[in-house]
């Protein structure tokens, strides 16, 4: 709400905040452990609402923040020749290189059915997601190939959930990306809301270029 409600970045932006499938109201009693559906869902409604509502835009820019940054990489893939859009992915905290994804023991914990019965719908639905995040980035690795996406990776330097070693993958393996990086000094994982104005300042300088 702090990013929808702030002044600046009405002004630059037309803001859009799509719930993931799982979460918030869309499809929230079930969960789609799968990047590649997630994201290919958020991108045909976003354009359908777009022709709809009759709005014209050729340059946007798709924020993603944790396991939705792999989610906002897709949908910057994806292409409808019918609204041809020039994409620009901002990654927050975002996991990339699937050497780095493991299960830990709360994961395994949490999907016991006994424990499910105490948790909220929301953490059930972000623990089934971590046990395809591994195969999911793998395919998602050879599928972007040589792609020339425009990325830029934000990254707490203290991030215990995502190591902070995902912010180079993309410069490491993927040469033909353009990718910048910035790491967020004593921050966590948790960077759009401890790190707030930060992040505001990179939106509104990659919108205007």
């Amino acid at each position: 709400m702090s990013y929808l409600n702030d002044k600046d970045l009405q002004t630059q932006f037309c803001i859009l905040v799509p719930d993931r499938l799982g979460y918030g109201k869309s499809m929230n009693q079930v969960s789609l452990p799968n990047i590649f559906a997630q994201g290919r869902a958020i991108q045909f409604t976003l354009f359908n609402y777009l022709k709809k509502e009759g709005f014209s835009f050729d340059k946007a820019i798709v924020v993603g923040h944790s396991y939705g940054g792999p989610v906002a990489l897709i949908i910057a893939m994806e292409e409808d020749r019918s609204y041809p859009v020039d994409w620009k992915c901002i990654l927050l905290s975002s996991p990339a290189d699937p050497g780095l994804e493991e299960l830990y023991w709360y994961n395994k914990l949490a999907s016991f059915g006994f424990v499910q019965w105490i948790l909220p719908k929301s953490w059930i639905h972000s623990n089934e997601e971590m046990y395809t995040l591994k195969s999911d980035l793998e395919q998602l690795t050879t599928i972007l190939g040589d792609r020339p996406l425009d990325i830029f990776s934000v990254h707490g330097e203290e991030d215990k959930l995502v190591p902070l070693e995902n912010i180079y993958y993309f410069t490491k393996w993927k040469p033909m990306i353009k990718h910048r990086i910035q790491i967020l000094k004593e921050e966590n994982h948790f960077i759009p809301w401890t790190s707030f104005q930060e992040i505001k300042e990179i939106l509104l300088a990659e919108g205007s270029k």
